[in-house]
């Protein structure tokens, strides 16, 4: 199946959530999509775009020049919390370890982000974002921020422009969510690892980093 069946006259269109992954392949492959670098280093494989598409995560949208763009909505939470010192720690994901052996390095401003589901408010994401990845489902304060949105191309899914609509919140936590040495998420197909910075106050000297 090629993009013309989901583009007529270079107008805008989804390629539909009911594809065939033989299909999706054959319609990146003819965009010239770089498949053969998917699946190595920082990139995912073409099954979890197939898993984003079916569970309503992303959309494949063809745009007015024939061009596949990846949109996706995306809750961002800054978890933080302060202990009973006034000592300030912000929470990051550290890495990912790939169940293959690859490491994949994280840099990200926020602790967790999660892609909406269908249907799903912002905030239910956010809050989703931390019950899934953390296991924290006690928060004190939970605040949303300014909406953004950005396009870049995804190295999740090289060639593939991405169009993200960004919700961010920033979440405080108490001491019973509170785990000094951080938290560990285990995943089918990978282990994501998360540690805590000190912003302000001293480090103590177990705190690992």
């Amino acid at each position: 199946m090629n993009q013309e069946k989901f583009c007529e006259s270079k107008n805008i269109s989804e390629i539909p959530k009911s594809i065939e992954l033989n299909e999706l392949i054959s319609i990146l492959s003819d965009a010239k999509i770089p498949l053969e670098s998917w699946g190595k280093g920082k990139a995912k494989t073409i099954d979890h775009l197939m898993s984003e598409i079916e569970n309503g995560e992303a959309k494949l949208i063809i745009n007015e020049l024939g061009k596949i763009e990846r949109h996706i909505n995306v809750a961002t939470v800054i978890v933080t919390h302060t202990d009973k010192d006034g000592v300030i720690y912000s929470l990051r994901e550290e890495k990912q370890i790939f169940k293959d052996g690859r490491v994949r390095e994280r840099n990200f401003p926020t602790s967790v982000s999660e892609k909406f589901k269908e249907n799903e408010s912002p905030e239910e994401a956010g809050r989703r974002a931390l019950s899934e990845e953390l296991d924290i489902h006690q928060i004190e304060e939970f605040t949303q921020l300014a909406p953004c949105s950005n396009v870049e191309e995804s190295q999740s899914y090289p060639g593939l422009s991405t169009y993200h609509n960004k919700y961010p919140f920033t979440a405080k936590i108490g001491v019973e969510e509170f785990s000094q040495n951080g938290y560990i998420e285990e995943q089918s197909d990978k282990t994501n690892y998360f540690v805590w910075d000190i912003v302000d106050g001293y480090n103590p000297p177990n705190l690992k980093r």
